[in-house]
């Protein structure tokens, strides 16, 4: 799902791949009614597969934008050897470098071509911490660069359970220190494209 052109997420769940993925959903899911794979990619273990939970582009009563991910997952999936899910980002045809409050370091993220960024739900503390992005626009200068903050929360509906994330384009004053000081240097683009 898109945050804003170039950036993605989506919300995944892993799991026991030697068990059938329809083991780990709620009843009245099915397998034809999500997308799961037995194969990890980006250098995880082995043993996992994922699950993809369905997404949806919001408005609420601002007519402001967020994503909404219903959680299809029964819960006998989770392991203490894992989060319980995983907010998966991607960057597509832009220069994208994270960063948090408190976070022992200036600014991380995307350290690869892939362009993926997994960061665990909700996080160590219970609550995920929000991120702040840096933002340059394919074949743009730094003049073009923008940032975003995303929060993440859990939220229940009748019966249904959601990962709600929320991106808003924010100025410089409001984000940590690294971002500022952070460049995309020829030897940060040459590792990243």
């Amino acid at each position: 799902m898109s945050l804003c052109k170039g950036f993605l997420v989506v919300l995944e769940s892993k799991f026991d791949k030697t068990q059938s993925a329809g083991r780990f959903l709620k009843e009245g899911v099915s397998t034809d009614d999500i997308l799961f794979s037995h194969n990890l990619e980006r250098g995880q273990e082995e043993k996992l597969g994922q699950i993809w939970h369905p997404g949806e582009i919001c408005v609420d009563g601002n007519n402001d934008e967020f994503v909404a991910f219903k959680i299809v997952t029964n819960g006998l999936e989770k392991s203490d050897d894992y989060p319980p899910f995983m907010l998966v980002f991607q960057r597509r045809g832009c220069l994208a470098v994270c960063a948090r409050f408190n976070d022992e370091q200036p600014y991380f993220g995307f350290e690869n071509k892939s362009g993926y960024l997994p960061l665990g739900f909700p996080g160590i503390s219970g609550k995920f911490n929000p991120l702040f992005v840096k933002i340059r626009p394919a074949k743009k200068s730094e003049y073009d660069e923008f940032f975003l903050k995303i929060v993440a929360t859990e939220h229940k509906e009748d019966d249904e359970e959601y990962v709600i994330v929320v991106a808003v384009e924010i100025g410089k004053k409001d984000v940590p220190q690294g971002l500022l000081d952070h460049t995309f240097d020829s030897e940060f683009l040459r590792n990243r494209q």
